[in-house]
């Protein structure tokens, strides 16, 4: 999506800033975190404190408007705590560490911004697409159903998919999404809704998918779909500036 190109770059930004790397091995800790928007006077969040145990599938759900995206934001660091703290292991998240942290974090949106490009380019999204023909390649294809939809394209993967993806459907986008955001074989997948355009059987199997290689990463699902959250160890609930469990 363009949100991870722009994580890339202020990543990059960042580099002058002298800090610890983040690994994530263990947990993500949100220690007495307050939240709220520049210029705001009301707190979106308060006093949140609570661990995603790294290899968890954590569900999030909640009313239209009550924080779950911006929840998201501050795990990945697009946006800091007013208050409290957002630990990764036994390193405190900060901005001169938020570009070591987004080189392990996939964040998948509803929306999928796909370029001009083929399928396999689109998975690629920068690597060399004539050596990606391999296992790798295809357990993400088959992970995220892409292969499932593949023979009914014209040119298989080489099929170009149209600007922003518009000869494919809204499943099949959000399919290629997640594809590429498997290949990047990062510890932290956030997805947020985004299997909201899949019909109810593709959805169970992505889900079910997902799931069978829960040992290999973490994922934090936001979804109003409970076929989305069947296998989440916890799903949280925001609610009234806290998170329960639901």
């Amino acid at each position: 999506s363009l949100r991870f190109l722009d994580m890339a770059r202020y990543g990059q930004s960042q580099e002058q800033v002298v800090s610890d790397p983040v690994s994530f091995e263990h947990c993500i800790e949100f220690r007495n975190v307050w939240f709220k928007f520049p210029g705001s006077d009301e707190y979106l969040f308060e006093n949140l404190s609570f661990r995603i145990e790294a290899g968890e599938h954590i569900g999030i759900i909640g009313a239209t408007g009550s924080g779950k995206s911006t929840l998201l934001d501050l795990i990945i660091g697009f946006c800091e705590p007013s208050a409290g703290e957002i630990w990764i292991d036994d390193i405190r998240l900060s901005g001169g560490n938020r570009g070591s942290w987004w080189k392990r974090v996939s964040h998948l949106q509803q929306h999928v911004y796909l370029f001009d490009t083929t399928v396999l380019d689109n998975v690629a999204l920068g690597a060399d697409a004539s050596g990606l023909h391999g296992a790798k390649l295809d357990y993400c294809l088959n992970i995220s159903c892409v292969n499932d939809f593949i023979p009914s394209l014209q040119a298989g993967l080489s099929t170009v998919v149209g600007e922003r993806g518009n000869f494919l459907s809204g499943g099949q986008a959000q399919r290629v999404g997640l594809a590429r955001a498997l290949y990047k074989d990062h510890d932290l997948l956030l997805l947020d809704e985004a299997t909201s355009a899949l019909d109810s059987e593709t959805e169970k199997k992505v889900v079910s998918n997902l799931n069978s290689g829960r040992a290999q990463r973490t994922v934090i699902t936001v979804s109003h779909r409970p076929a989305a959250l069947i296998f989440c160890d916890k799903v949280y609930r925001v609610n009234g500036k806290k998170l329960v469990i639901a």
